[in-house]
């Protein structure tokens, strides 16, 4: 093949749907409620590995529709630990973090997790290698169960 037509089907290729990279997205919460439009619960279903989701309030997120569960590799950068709480409503656990997830949680409190007696993690349960999940800047405080705040393996 000549180099003229290599160098044609290597553009054409990479123009092709699939082949161009793909770049991450920034996400913002813009509501304090649970579940809907604007929500940390749409944002972490919806995001993409990679992706980053951000906060553009303050306040208290009171779960009342069970877990968040965290499959993707992504950040969650939240505007400070006093500034913004994920409250667990002392009904079950605030966050499941995947087998093979990556995941860093920045500047939130997490808070009023519970699991049943026995259970790990009433704030956290880290399904993932320890290494995968990172906090920075974070209160988690309190929970209840009898095997920790945090299961982080």
């Amino acid at each position: 093949m000549s180099r003229t037509r290599a160098t044609l089907l290597l553009v054409f290729m990479c123009l092709m749907p699939g082949w161009a990279p793909s770049h991450a997205a920034t996400m913002t919460v813009t509501s304090l409620a649970d579940s809907g439009p604007g929500t940390l619960r749409e944002a972490i279903a919806t995001a993409s590995s990679g992706d980053t989701i951000d906060f553009g309030i303050t306040g208290t997120i009171l779960l009342t529709s069970g877990e968040i569960a965290v499959s993707s590799d992504l950040a969650i950068d939240g505007p400070g630990a006093p500034a913004l709480a994920i409250d667990g409503n002392l009904a079950g656990r605030i966050f499941e973090i995947a087998s093979g997830a990556t995941v860093v949680v920045r500047d939130v409190t997490i808070q009023r997790g519970t699991v049943p007696l026995g259970g790990y993690g009433g704030g956290i349960l880290n399904s993932s290698e320890p290494s995968r999940v990172r906090w920075g800047d974070c209160l988690l405080w309190p929970h209840s169960g009898n095997r920790g705040v945090a299961d982080l393996k």
